[in-house]
């Protein structure tokens, strides 16, 4: 992925982006190469250790979602979800605004 595109999908600038990049990088998290299809940008990409703190922290979140939801029924999950989708477009037309 690029910076830029990651910078629209997590609704942050641009130098906030290059600060956790540069960060990501020192750490060995992620790589960074220059874009064939345009020189004055990156792409970046996960290294073996970035996938690997990436896959523990997607199975602790689901393990903490299933604590979270066990009092729930199976319907009570299912209107929830509908629940936050509907909330969750609201926010998308408000942000128009």
């Amino acid at each position: 992925s690029k910076a830029v595109e990651i910078a629209k999908i997590l609704d942050m600038d641009k130098p906030t982006i290059s600060g956790i990049v540069k960060r990501l990088e020192k750490k060995k998290l992620i790589t960074k190469t220059r874009n064939i299809e345009d020189s004055r940008s990156y792409c970046l990409q996960l290294t073996a250790e970035g996938k690997r703190i990436v896959q523990t922290c997607q199975q602790l979140s689901d393990d903490l979602m299933g604590l979270f939801l066990e009092p729930l029924t199976p319907q009570e999950v299912t209107g929830l979800q509908k629940v936050l989708m509907k909330l969750n477009k609201e926010e998308v037309q408000w942000k128009q605004f």
